[in-house]
């Protein structure tokens, strides 16, 4: 967790990756921020996408920002991350949010996780 905020950019102090969000839409206006980090579910440690929401998303708008945030993990943010060293019990670890076999992106609902207000959390990578 610590690595991936040191990875953080200044000027994405204020909307997390939202900031390289182009169109200036409904799903501009309703992603407040997005954030990777990792989290344990069901005893396996995934990558996951935390939003901060101004309101609900629709479905149009939920495919949307899915397909945002798997074009940050594999060829943006991600890319960028993957390519750095992470100190691991005493090892040098490379970490990808992408190209598992298994790779998939749901809602914290699709995957029986409970979330507050209008925050969504996105795992399974």
């Amino acid at each position: 967790m610590q690595d991936i905020e040191i990875n953080a950019l200044p000027e994405e102090t204020e909307r997390g990756l939202m900031k390289y969000y182009c169109d200036q839409d409904s799903v501009n206006a309703k992603v407040k921020r997005y954030d990777f980090s990792v989290k344990e579910v069901n005893g396996q440690l995934m990558g996951v996408a935390n939003l901060i929401l101004n309101a609900p998303l629709d479905d149009r708008e939920l495919t949307t920002i899915k397909d945002e945030i798997t074009g940050q993990a594999s060829d943006g943010w991600g890319e960028g991350f993957e390519q750095r060293e992470i100190k691991c019990n005493g090892k040098e670890v490379y970490v990808s949010f992408w190209g598992a076999k298994n790779w998939c992106l749901q809602t914290a609902e699709e995957m029986g996780i409970e979330r507050q207000n209008h925050d969504m959390k996105f795992g399974g990578m």
